[in-house]
């Protein structure tokens, strides 16, 4: 009898244990079905097999399809869960705050990487940290970071291009050269440094050779709108005007651009340059229709061209015009004055010009100031000599 009681507890034991097996192996099988479905893009099946395993790690698993599907608020929610059992996993943690990224959660972020680059100092880690540090406007520790990556793995792509970009804003153009140049060495097609380079080249003025690049650019199918705007300004810049008007008109066409104020004021110029006044005027003046800010560039130039042509007294309007838009535009104060310098029979108004304009631009520099000094001083010498 009591051979079979223990016979029976054996027994009952044996089918618990089964039991147990059976239901890990039923938890495993979902975590498996999960992973396959999830593979293959059914994301909303693979979070429904996920979710019938009782194992914490499947949390860890619905926040990596939440973020394949773009929904960085439930990735959030499930990595919290999963971080509230397992808070030293690397990759969750590395997940985590990819998605407070995503999120704008700036501070936690920052807290996230630079925990994770103490525990591995490695260069994605420091990326990450330095985008952080970017989002959070923190630009010098971010430059800092992104250098940082660079001294760990010298040829970081991203890293290179964000310490370039920051070079090139802050317009230390051998700076960023240098780092370039070291990349297109290794990767002379690649498009994103090919236009950094372009742009350095057009902010050092070497606009022959911009050109040149950016053309290049469009040859390896680069056709970023800027790129086109960039050469039409490089051949207005090398003073090739009929070619650069094509260019901006061939730009208008190609990306629906025909009410651009920025193009009808370059081609405006064009002609202006070209001696063209009717058309210059017609385009600045566009232009200056189709801002909804202020027109003291498109009325400057139109003044200027006048100027330059001998038509003093359009010029003078306009400039006038000028000084309605913007107050202390000095330029255009200054070259009224040399106007009523030279059109006026009056000296009383010729030197109040010159004294009011001493007056209201001190710090105007050495030329101008000398020059108005020295006409002050001519036109008092002549209304004195006149009685």
């Amino acid at each position: 009898m009591k051979i079979f009681k223990n016979t029976i507890s054996i027994h009952f034991i044996f089918l618990f244990f089964v039991l147990i097996l059976s239901n890990f192996q039923s938890f495993a099988q979902h975590l498996k079905v999960g992973d396959s479905l999830f593979s293959m893009g059914f994301y909303n099946k693979a979070i429904e097999n996920y979710s019938l395993s009782k194992e914490n790690i499947k949390e860890f698993k619905i926040a990596k399809v939440h973020e394949a599907n773009g929904d960085f608020i439930n990735t959030l929610k499930h990595l919290e869960n999963y971080r509230a059992a397992d808070s030293l996993n690397s990759s969750a943690n590395f997940m985590y705050g990819k998605t407070l990224l995503h999120l704008k959660e700036t501070k936690k972020a920052i807290a996230t990487f630079e925990k994770l680059t103490k525990e591995n100092e490695n260069p994605t880690y420091n990326y990450y940290l330095g985008l952080a540090f970017e989002q959070d406007v923190k630009i010098i520790q971010a430059l800092k970071t992104f250098q940082k990556v660079i001294e760990l793995d010298n040829f970081h792509l991203k890293s290179n291009y964000k310490v370039a970009l920051f070079e090139m804003r802050a317009e230390r153009w051998e700076k960023a050269t240098l780092i370039i140049d070291k990349i297109l060495k290794q990767q002379p097609e690649n498009t994103d440094f090919l236009s950094l380079k372009a742009q350095c080249l057009y902010g050092k003025s070497d606009f022959k050779n911009a050109k040149k690049a950016f053309e290049y650019l469009i040859e390896l199918n680069f056709k970023e709108q800027f790129v086109y705007e960039k050469i039409a300004l490089c051949l207005l810049k090398l003073k090739e005007h009929q070619k650069s008007i094509e260019a901006f008109e061939a730009l208008m066409i190609q990306f629906e651009q025909l009410d651009n104020p920025d193009f009808h004021y370059n081609i405006g110029l064009n002609y202006g340059y070209l001696k063209n006044l009717k058309k210059a005027e017609k385009h600045l003046l566009l232009s200056k229709e189709l801002k909804k800010a202020t027109f003291e560039n498109e009325y400057f130039s139109i003044a200027l061209f006048n100027q330059e042509n001998g038509n003093l007294t359009k010029a003078l309007t306009f400039y006038k015009k000028t000084i309605q838009e913007q107050p202390e535009y000095l330029e255009a104060h200054y070259q009224i004055a040399i106007i009523t310098d030279e059109t006026s029979k009056d000296l009383a108004v010729k030197l109040k010009t010159f004294e009011n304009l001493k007056t209201k631009f001190p710090d105007m520099n050495s030329e101008k100031l000398s020059y108005v000094d020295h006409r002050i001083k001519a036109i008092k010498k002549e209304i004195h000599l006149k009685g």
